[in-house]
């Protein structure tokens, strides 16, 4: 969508434009105004289905002060939705595995099937926008405020006790998915707050939810994605350190895995092709690229996990309270999704590689420049 965003139509001559733009040249877009001139009501909107706002107001004064800090931002600032887009595309050229990736998929991927889908993507793209940019807005403030982020946790765990049960709201799938998310959260939650971190934190459970995913892959034939994720599992926190976590004297989590940078690089790319075989993917594939989860190179490598995870608690809960017939619109591509996983195994080889050359043989190992459709 930040494609569409940029270049609206085809999306096959939009990705073709943004990849074969010089390695190092600043991406500018401008976003058709049109798309967000309603924007603070879409996020209002968007908090209601984040359980921070019901019908009697907000669930804490600080998620009041959050929604009039966002929306003050936007208002004040008329190139806030430009420069979102901007940060998006910047840090995602420079993702050398996710670059590979997407070459792959416009070379070797039935683009027709991408086309078919401009109508839709047309339709709810100013409710993705709104979804990404408070999402973003939400991961930030839960990094950065430990206050906020329990606000948060406490609400959700209010209302899943209310409501009596995830199965009914979310599917068995989805339910998994959150109760293994939940408990580093929390953990890391409580961390952050006594000032002390288990040392072994994430160590076991960080590739136990990566195996989840793999074992979803392999159920729907996605062998190659799989085989991408087993090596980010096989790398897992703390296997060539004394620790698998740190916990800094501002409270920010850091998760000590293999190669920080390249783990970030292929697991971002390697989550995208997963839930690109879901029939809510735009959903999920929007806020798997927001600044505060793929800007890591800005401030730590290290934060990536702990800032997805947030990310990863707050879109469930979204989930839960979209219409059912918002959540599987859009039909996956089924070739975009194997392409993907090939050049994603591809990927892992070379992370391997590196492994390898950091860890034992300690010879210098270059990062393949990207892959330019059509070059």
């Amino acid at each position: 969508w930040v494609t569409w965003l940029r270049e609206p139509a085809p999306c096959q001559q939009g990705f073709s434009s943004w990849l074969s733009h010089s390695g190092n040249q600043e991406i500018k877009c401008k976003a058709d105004p049109e798309l967000y001139g309603d924007l603070p009501e879409r996020i209002s909107n968007t908090l209601y289905k984040l359980g921070l706002k019901d019908d009697s107001g907000y669930r804490s004064q600080l998620f009041q002060d959050f929604e009039n800090n966002l929306i003050s931002e936007i208002r004040t600032d008329e190139f806030y939705v430009n420069s979102f887009v901007d940060k998006i595309a910047h840090n995602m050229k420079k993702n050398n595995y996710f670059l590979h990736a997407i070459a792959g998929v416009m070379q070797h991927s039935d683009l027709d099937a991408i086309n078919e889908h401009e109508e839709y993507i047309a339709q709810n793209m100013s409710d993705w926008l709104a979804l990404a940019i408070t999402v973003d807005a939400l991961t930030e403030a839960q990094a950065k405020d430990i206050d906020f982020l329990e606000a948060c946790m406490n609400t959700w765990d209010d209302d899943r006790r209310q409501q009596g049960g995830l199965l009914r709201s979310l599917g068995f799938s989805a339910t998994v998915k959150l109760l293994s998310v939940d408990k580093p959260v929390k953990d890391g939650m409580r961390y952050r707050r006594n000032g002390q971190l288990d040392r072994s934190f994430t160590r076991n459970m960080l590739p136990f939810n990566i195996i989840e995913a793999v074992i979803y892959d392999i159920a729907q034939g996605n062998f190659d994605n799989a085989a991408a994720g087993l090596v980010l599992a096989k790398n897992h926190p703390g296997k060539y350190s004394d620790a698998s976590a740190e916990l800094l004297s501002d409270s920010t989590v850091k998760i000590k895995v293999p190669c920080p940078e390249h783990w970030a690089d292929l697991y971002n790319t390697w989550n995208m092709a997963f839930v690109s075989d879901f029939n809510s993917m735009p959903y999920f594939t929007s806020i798997l690229i927001v600044p505060s989860v793929s800007g890591y190179r800005e401030w730590s490598c290290e934060e990536y996990m702990a800032r997805r995870a947030y990310l990863l608690r707050s879109m469930l809960k979204y989930f839960s309270n979209l219409d059912e017939s918002k959540r599987s619109h859009a039909s996956p591509v089924a070739s975009i999704t194997r392409q993907w996983g090939r050049v994603n195994k591809a990927s892992a080889r070379h992370y391997e590689s590196l492994i390898y050359r950091t860890y034992h043989d300690r010879n210098e190992v270059r990062v393949p420049p990207p892959v330019i459709a059509g070059s």
